[in-house]
């Protein structure tokens, strides 16, 4: 009986190790699973925005980034106004050079989010790993133009509580 005692120990310290690498595994495999499902919704929601504003409105990718058009809204860590693109699209799907010369052939909007890095934080981990490109295509509504009761369209400056 003498000669097993402790024997537990080294039998436990293989099944810990192995037991805590899995159980972090699936934790960084969850966080993972997040930022992406947050950037899809992100890319979604500045979709629906770039939809109803005007072209270019500058709250546009603070809304995508943030949700709030102060900024205090929440993000994802390292996400930033600089990883968003905004087009606008004609009926074929082709960029518009320029949609304020031209609204009229404007008939999507593309919000695209490129260059997120998600960073771990289990130490086995370390480091980055890139995202992909997540993007949404929507149709366009109003972009900002607001019907006067004379039957002309005027542009509102405000966007979701931001104005340009």
């Amino acid at each position: 009986m003498k000669r097993q005692q402790g024997a537990e120990l080294p039998e436990f310290a293989v099944v810990g190790a192995v037991f805590f690498m899995i159980l972090f595994f699936v934790l960084e495999l969850g966080r993972v699973v997040f930022a992406w499902e947050t950037l899809v919704e992100a890319t979604r929601r500045g979709a629906r925005i770039a939809a109803v504003c005007p072209f270019n409105h500058g709250a546009i990718e603070e809304l995508t980034v943030s949700g709030d058009p102060d900024g205090d809204g929440y993000t994802l860590y390292g996400l930033s106004t600089a990883d968003v693109s905004v087009a606008y699209l004609n009926e074929a799907g082709g960029a518009v050079g320029d949609p304020v010369a031209n609204p009229t052939d404007v008939f999507f909007v593309r919000v695209r989010i490129t260059g997120y890095r998600h960073q771990f934080i289990v130490p086995l981990l370390a480091g980055f790993i890139d995202a992909p490109t997540f993007e949404t295509v929507l149709p366009t509504e109003s972009l900002g133009a607001v019907p006067t009761p004379e039957g002309e369209a005027t542009i509102d400056s405000q966007c979701y509580g931001a104005t340009i």
